[in-house]
């Protein structure tokens, strides 16, 4: 009957209209809470994150790593070149959080942060040594190759408690430049 097809067809439109708007809110969500050039998650998110988690961990390490010369680049190079930089090191970054667990987000302009929940490094430690290497090695930018320089610091659950951890690393990465 017509009114059994239309009751039909109209159930399959509000399933598929359903369907859009699920996928449209997931995008969404997913720009608010991250960074659009680097594709980690924007500082916001990393500090709700962390609020919620950090009370359950022991042990936990933050790094806030300032990439040094940036500003230079963009003034030099164009902003199309810092861009496409922050994009290849965000891209580095995601992959290094995937292969060891950690949580990296775009803390800021030029600032990153990385945080190893149940673990506690110091300055010397391997980890610190690999997000060293990916914030300093040359990248492939436009028509050629850039060396960054950055400058980090570390800040541990043995020195401060929850966000204030996150702070601290920023104020040991302000003394290091």
């Amino acid at each position: 009957s017509i009114n059994r097809w239309l009751s039909e067809r109209t159930a399959e439109e509000l399933k598929a209209s359903n369907q859009g708007l699920l996928a449209l809110q997931q995008a969404l969500q997913y720009e608010a809470s991250h960074d659009n050039m680097t594709k980690l998650m924007n500082r916001h998110t990393v500090v709700q994150y962390l609020q919620t988690r950090l009370p359950m961990e022991k042990q936990y390490s933050a790094v806030l790593m300032d990439v040094d010369n940036l500003k230079e680049i963009n003034e030099s190079h164009g902003h199309e070149v810092g861009d496409d930089y922050l994009g290849k090191l965000g891209q580095m970054l995601r992959e290094y959080s995937y292969s060891h667990k950690v949580v990296a987000a775009r803390f800021g302009g030029d600032a990153f942060l990385i945080v190893y929940l149940g673990r506690v490094l110091t300055q010397d430690s391997e980890e610190i040594q690999d997000i060293n290497h990916i914030f300093k090695q040359s990248i492939e930018v436009g028509t050629g190759k850039i060396l960054m320089s950055a400058s980090g610091g570390v800040a541990t659950s043995e020195t401060a408690s929850g966000v204030r951890v996150v702070m601290d690393a920023d104020t040991a990465a302000a003394e290091a430049k």
